[in-house]
């Protein structure tokens, strides 16, 4: 997944190197971590999208369930899988 996350800027990099005879390149990733800043309030989260779809917050709701949904259902499980976490 971090390998996928970080693909485009590697290849942007691989594009601009300079091909030495005999010279190579390493490419070191960062560590993934997860800080506070990567933990956002829900209710916040759904209010923010919410407004920039200009729709209510429970409309919005509404389509993520929907979508959640669809989605269970497209790939054959149980539509009421996540209720118990959402």
């Amino acid at each position: 997944g971090q390998l996928l996350a970080y693909l485009p800027e590697i290849k942007k990099r691989l594009a601009k190197r300079e091909v030495r005879r005999g010279r190579g390149g390493v490419i070191l990733l960062p560590a993934p971590s997860l800080t506070a800043a990567n933990i956002l309030d829900p209710h916040k989260t759904i209010g923010v999208e919410a407004r920039h779809r200009g729709i209510s917050n429970q409309q919005a709701r509404d389509q993520a369930w929907g979508e959640i949904r669809d989605w269970l259902q497209m790939m054959g499980r149980d539509q009421t899988e996540f209720d118990d976490l959402l």
